[in-house]
């Protein structure tokens, strides 16, 4: 294993110079009328993407987005080998001087990225004196906006989380906490599951379990067949079911021929961009108002990559679902 070496974000010119031309001679697909509360039934509405597109031909600065990132993140990159492959792994370090701070992982998800450590930084070193203090450590998942991308089949979340574990040891943190979402959720679950000595602590929000198996948790199934849920609880149970319904269309894609669908979005930023725009549009409230040059800066980051490892990260995954316990022992659990 290698050492961790300053990294900082510096896009080619001709890589810029193919996206504006992209972008610039995009085709903006024509709507239909939908009913009113409908308008993202088909995916994202032309009236969503028109003002995005504009944007990006007109107002939006990448260099500017750039140098932000490089001054708010000190990152690194470090190669790390597992099961015969060297990821060149990119990650945010920000260690705390203060000497009972705890190392924190956190683990995004897709399509979110290592920028979203941005809000726990300040942890490092919080106002109130007698509130803990954390190392924070953002990698971003092998195939994932900076981080290389496997080159062989069957890397999935065992052997991510092994890199993971490994760039924690590296660093010097023998024992840490974690904070998973989306993917990174399962992620940390499989290394709470493969070192659960060095996870001493995990919140995760993306806590999905299998259901009780009617032999080994007969007591837990009647019980869930009898429950009585409360309004909230059923709302939030239609919500999960009408998403797998309706909304999950993109993962069976991603699952199935990751390479496929890379092609169209690793050759069209606008492609790109839509794509990412219709799912984070799902998963926050209906009244926040995402900054358009957040929403594009996330394209890049997906952009620069030109893999399908964000993609393909489904398909190794799910192989391993049925084969990961469900049940996690990392202590305490959140």
């Amino acid at each position: 294993m290698s050492s961790p070496k300053p990294y900082k974000l510096d896009v080619s010119s001709d890589f810029l110079s193919w996206v504006t031309d992209r972008v610039n001679t995009a085709r903006i697909i024509p709507d239909i009328t939908h009913p009113a509360g409908e308008e993202w039934e088909y995916g994202i509405p032309t009236a969503a993407m028109e003002p995005l597109v504009e944007y990006w031909k007109s107002n939006f600065d990448w260099r500017k987005m750039e140098k932000q990132i490089n001054e708010t993140f000190n990152m690194y990159t470090i190669d790390l080998e597992e099961a015969g492959e060297v990821i060149s792994l990119h990650f945010v370090h920000h260690r705390s001087d203060r000497p009972n701070a705890i190392p924190l992982i956190f683990a995004h998800g897709w399509p979110g990225n290592f920028t979203e450590v941005k809000h726990l930084l300040k942890l490092t070193a919080p106002e109130d004196s007698d509130a803990q203090p954390f190392h924070i450590v953002a990698p971003s998942i092998p195939g994932f906006t900076l981080s290389s991308s496997p080159s062989k089949p069957g890397f999935g979340l065992s052997k991510i989380a092994n890199v993971y574990h490994k760039l924690m040891l590296k660093l010097g943190y023998e024992t840490y906490m974690g904070q998973g979402g989306d993917w990174g959720s399962f992620i940390l679950r499989s290394v709470a599951l493969q070192h659960p000595s060095s996870l001493v602590g995990l919140h995760i929000n993306f806590p999905v379990t299998l259901p009780p198996k009617p032999l080994a948790n007969p007591t837990t199934l009647f019980w869930l067949a009898i429950r009585y849920f409360s309004p909230e609880e059923s709302k939030r149970l239609k919500r999960m079911q009408w998403f797998l319904k309706n909304e999950s269309g993109y993962s069976q894609i991603q699952r199935t021929k990751p390479q496929t669908i890379s092609y169209a979005l690793q050759d069209s930023p606008i492609g790109m961009l839509a794509w990412i725009r219709e799912k984070i549009h799902l998963a926050t409230e209906e009244d926040y108002v995402w900054d358009t040059d957040i929403v594009l800066t996330w394209t890049m980051l997906y952009l620069i990559s030109g893999s399908a490892g964000s993609a393909r990260i489904y398909k190794e995954a799910i192989s391993e679902f049925p084969k990961r316990p469900a049940h996690i022992t990392v202590k305490p659990p959140g």
